[in-house]
């Protein structure tokens, strides 16, 4: 009887150690669950972590981020299985807000990085001209954004899965590399000194990236409307031929229509940026705007252009032209050339 209970003892205890070696194995194999909370960092997140992380976005599709902002468990079930939380700033979006009240409530234990990490890997956060309060708007569309975000990323995940380290590390230098290249051929374009007022704050690290002039900015906060004294100093600007043009993205008219409305009925010219149409390709967003500003600035006539609005204005031909460069200029990124 003793040595079968023996016996049975050491079967049970062989089942175990059987049963925890595949299911370390299972973990060893698996992928970092990493959780973002927009699409830009989406992208930096697989081009640093590649085959090793599985991203995932903690807003449901179509979902504005402005105001998505889930009850704490559904939040907290949304997170659970996730190794890395990675956000624009602890304050930006509602759904941050949350899961940083979460975090230092002690309920939630997921390490997460923000523009506060990002500053260790530089990242300044710019100031809104004319009010002084921070901006966390737009710097994941610009170049030295992107950067400090995958530097941060690569960091917190050679942290967490350290067996892997030098697979990141590696995929870092290699973006790190595109975007190096992408910010020289920006540089090419030779757009810096442009002086423009911009339509908001999600253009300010762009103009920043661009070494643009910024002589004042419409709207002061996302989400605020425009007001007619407002537009009038961005159009007395450009009437005292103190800015070329003013600079909009699509993310002010997305709120704003009448803005561009307003604009073209002072006559003044200006460019719309893209940033929603390359939020899964932000590092295309330099290169656009600097496009963009290079061919209003040098061959333009008209009261106003943009990107969505090239062939309904006057030089059919260069607007053409544009188009063909802006396609050729997108394949060549994809292509990693």
């Amino acid at each position: 009887m003793k040595g079968l209970k023996s016996l049975l003892l050491a079967v049970l205890l062989l089942a175990l150690i059987a049963t925890l070696t595949v299911h370390v194995q299972a973990q060893a194999g698996s992928r970092v669950l990493v959780l973002v909370t927009a699409t830009p960092l989406k992208t930096v997140v697989e081009a640093v972590g590649g085959d090793r992380v599985e991203v995932k976005s903690i807003l449901p599709a179509g979902a504005d981020p402005h105001s998505y902002e889930p009850i704490p468990q559904e939040l907290l079930s949304l997170v659970s299985n996730a190794s890395l939380i990675v956000m624009t700033g602890p304050h930006h979006f509602p759904v941050e807000e949350r899961l940083g009240e979460l975090a230092e409530e002690g309920l939630l234990r997921i390490p997460i990085i923000d523009y506060r990490d990002y500053l260790d890997y530089g990242l300044s956060i710019l100031r809104i001209p004319g009010t002084d309060v921070l901006n966390p708007h737009g710097y994941i569309y610009s170049i030295t954004g992107l950067k400090a975000i995958a530097k941060a990323c690569a960091a917190e995940l050679s942290r967490i899965d350290p067996k892997n380290s030098d697979y990141y590390e590696k995929r870092l230098r290699s973006y790190l590399g595109k975007l190096s290249s992408l910010e020289e051929r920006v540089r090419r374009m030779r757009v810096e000194g442009v002086r423009v007022v911009l339509g908001g704050p999600a253009l300010q690290y762009l103009a920043e990236d661009l070494g643009l002039r910024v002589e004042g900015m419409i709207l002061k906060a996302h989400g605020a409307e425009p007001t007619p004294e407002d537009v009038m100093n961005a159009v007395k600007a450009v009437r005292d031929k103190r800015v070329e043009l003013v600079m909009l993205s699509d993310l002010e008219l997305k709120n704003n229509p009448e803005l561009a409305r307003m604009l073209r009925e002072n006559g003044v010219r200006y460019v719309v940026v893209p940033l929603l149409e390359v939020s899964d390709q932000p590092e295309l967003a330099p290169l656009l705007a600097a496009a963009l500003l290079k061919s209003n600035v040098q061959d333009y006539g008209g009261s106003a252009t943009s990107l969505l609005e090239l062939i309904a204005f006057p030089s059919l031909l260069a607007n053409l032209i544009l188009l063909l460069f802006l396609v050729l200029l997108v394949m060549k990124v994809r292509r990693g050339g």
